[in-house]
This record gives C-alpha cells, structure tokens and sequence, in this order.
C-alpha cells in the first residue's frame, strides 16, 4: 500500500488556487456570506426592531417574513423559479414595460435571482429569533431610557442593541461557519447538476461525496479538502468571536 503522506491535502491546496471552479466556488462562498450578514444581521434586526415596537402592520411583516421558514423549501424554490421564470419578466413588461431577462438566461442572471432568494429568506428565520429575544426586555428599562429622552434611534443602539448583542453575535459567528460548508440552496435549484460558475466551497463537497458513493478512492482528497477548509475556518471563528467580546457593546 502506498503511504501518501500530506499528498492528498497538496492536492486540494493547489485545486483551490488553480481550478477556476474553486475561484468561483470562493467567490460565491464570500457572496452569499455578505447577503446572510446584509439579510440576517441588518435588515432583519430593523424589522424585528419594528414588531418589537408594535407599529403599524407589524404582525403581518412577521408572518410574512418568518412564512419561508415553515414551508418546505423545495416548495418555496419551486415557486420562485416559477415566477422568476414566467411571472416576474411578464409582471414587468406589462405594468412597466421593462423587458428583463428570465431565470435561465445565463449564469450571472441565475446568480442574481438566487442572491435575492437567499436575501429573503435569510431575513425570515432571524426576525423571529431577534424579536424573541427583544421580548426579553424589561418594560421598565424601556421607560427609564424614554425618561431620560432617549428617542426611537437611541433606544435601538443604547438599549436594544446591547441586550441582544450575544445573540447578534452569535448568528455573525455561526454564519462565519456557512462560508466553507454553506450551499446557499445550489441543491434545491439545481440538483447535483450546478454550474461552475454558481457552486460554493459546501455545494462542492455535498455533491462529490453524493457523487463518490461507494467509490471510497475518492473519500481521502474529500476529507483533506473538510480538514483544510476546517484548519482556515477555525482561526478566522475564534479571532472574530474575540474582537467581539473585546470591543462589542455590554449590556452593563
């Protein structure tokens, strides 16, 4: 038997800087991780702030946004690839008369209209996460803060913002993680059958070991290639957590 030493993690090394399917696959990785922190940890902390203040219609946005959560999400892909492909470009041109392109136009237009997908219900499951844990504060901490003047923006950043940093903290972390094992939903549009072009560094894996099957040959460069990406995402999770709890808000 031959002894391969640290081939098989070499190999990996050099596909990640050689391949351009692997430039794509760390292109799309950053991409969908900076929509997560622009759906979960800007746009849904505002929402949730919104329902939390009990203003106008904000039940419904609740509902609705946390909807793509409970249904299935092959479901809700179906119907958005439906739509992106025969509604939307219809709804357009007559209401608008714009002419846009359909879902599978090309790649970069797949890319847009996934980028959006993903934007939408990255925002769902985090409002419900966000406003339960705003119902966690006191009444009288609220009030205090309004006795003293405190308007609505400096309640958000001095009050709110702070009682729920670890939680906010904890998403950005855990996130971090979905750069190197994340899919974005490549899986629910298009199978195992993704192009170069739109796969992440997770799709990659999910779908060479589907592929790999019984073929355990295959089974060592895929478990290099887990253990590289694990070795880079360690130092980069436990460097942000620490900046985090250095110079992030307290509650105190």
């Amino acid at each position: 038997m031959e002894v391969v030493w640290f081939k098989n993690f070499k190999n990996v090394i050099i596909d990640l800087f050689t391949l351009d399917k692997f430039k794509y696959a760390i292109r799309n990785s950053l991409l969908f991780y900076g929509i997560s922190l622009l759906s979960g940890a800007g746009v849904a902390v505002f929402f949730s702030y919104y329902i939390f203040k009990k203003k106008f219609l904000g039940n419904f946005f609740k509902v609705m946004l946390y909807l793509p959560v409970i249904v299935s999400s092959m479901v809700i892909t179906v119907m958005y690839t439906y739509f992106c492909q025969k509604g939307l470009p219809v709804i357009c041109d007559r209401l608008f008369n714009l002419s846009i392109p359909t879902f599978g136009e090309s790649t970069k237009v797949q890319l847009i209209y996934i980028c959006i997908y993903n934007f939408i219900l990255g925002c769902g499951s985090n409002v419900l996460i966000y406003t339960g844990t705003m119902a966690g504060i006191s009444d009288s901490i609220i009030e205090a803060g309004q006795i003293d003047g405190a308007n609505i923006i400096q309640e958000f950043f001095y009050i709110v913002m702070p009682t729920i940093f670890s939680t906010y903290i904890l998403f950005i972390i855990t996130g971090m993680v979905t750069i190197f094992t994340g899919q974005a939903n490549m899986f629910n549009f298009f199978g195992t059958g993704a192009p170069d072009e739109l796969i992440t560094l997770g799709y990659y894996m999910y779908v060479q070991t589907q592929k790999a099957g019984t073929n355990y040959t295959l089974y060592p460069y895929l478990a290099a290639y887990g253990l590289t990406l694990t070795l880079v995402a360690i130092p980069v999770i436990f460097t942000l957590r620490w900046l985090f709890n250095k110079y992030g808000p307290s509650e105190e």
